[in-house]
């Protein structure tokens, strides 16, 4: 299981959370103790043969995939994205974030 000081870039912490009303591995990621992102992926999403992540390197691969996020949409209020396997092809997100984080 990942730790917290494992994530940490800047004015970002990453913290591995769970969700209410989920069933996949959840990221949630701080900017100044505020909580910015939830990176969310389901089960289904992580089985896929395209993705080569498991559950001991999801957190690394979420904690990345959010800092793009972060990095390309300018966020600035907590967001939560829900990435399936309809959205993932040979490792990488093909679903344009604005896209997850509408259907959220």
């Amino acid at each position: 299981m990942a730790r917290l000081l494992d994530f940490y870039h800047g004015p970002y912490e990453g913290s591995p959370g769970e969700s209410e009303h989920f069933n996949g591995p959840v990221l949630h990621i701080f900017e100044r103790e505020q909580l910015l992102l939830s990176m969310q992926i389901t089960a289904e999403a992580l089985q896929k043969n395209e993705l080569s992540v498991d559950m001991t390197t999801v957190y690394e691969w979420l904690w990345h995939r959010g800092l793009e996020f972060i990095e390309q949409e300018n966020i600035t209020s907590a967001t939560v994205i829900v990435i399936t396997d309809r959205d993932i092809e040979e490792n990488k997100i093909v679903t344009a974030y604005r896209t997850l984080a509408d259907r959220a």
